[in-house]
């Protein structure tokens, strides 16, 4: 296969992924995640971002950054994880590139980052009525 055929190829593939997962419920995207159904044209991980709460992902996100997982699909979830929670001080290699990046403390700081904002958000919706 010429690189040209590769590009073409990839380049369907993007675009079919990309459509499929646009028109797939939220739910259906979180359970990808959830049975870590990613794709390898990393297309899931574009999908997030504008369709899906913090809530919904943060921890399933969280896992994939803390985990073995493939360099690629760690770099883009850092992407995802960065746009759905809106952080501004970050790269994604800064918090995928293992070998190049203190990943650990990146990781941490943007972890804490989240977990104060999602509080502030609480305090400031003020208390949640209880069932029943």
């Amino acid at each position: 296969m010429s690189y040209a055929d590769y590009q073409e190829h990839f380049d369907r593939m993007v675009r079919e992924l990309s459509a499929r997962y646009a028109a797939m419920p939220t739910d259906e995207l979180v359970r990808l995640l959830e049975e870590k159904r990613y794709d390898p044209f990393y297309q899931l991980w574009h999908a997030l971002p504008g369709r899906v709460t913090p809530g919904q992902v943060n921890p399933l996100l969280q896992a994939v950054l803390a985990s073995d997982e493939d360099y690629l699909h760690r770099y883009h979830c850092a992407a995802a994880y960065i746009a759905i929670n809106g952080l501004t001080g970050y790269e994604p290699v800064q918090l995928s590139a293992r070998e190049t990046q203190p990943v650990a403390e990146h990781l941490q700081a943007a972890f804490a980052e989240v977990e104060a904002a999602r509080r502030a958000h609480e305090t400031d919706a003020g208390p949640r009525p209880r069932a029943g």
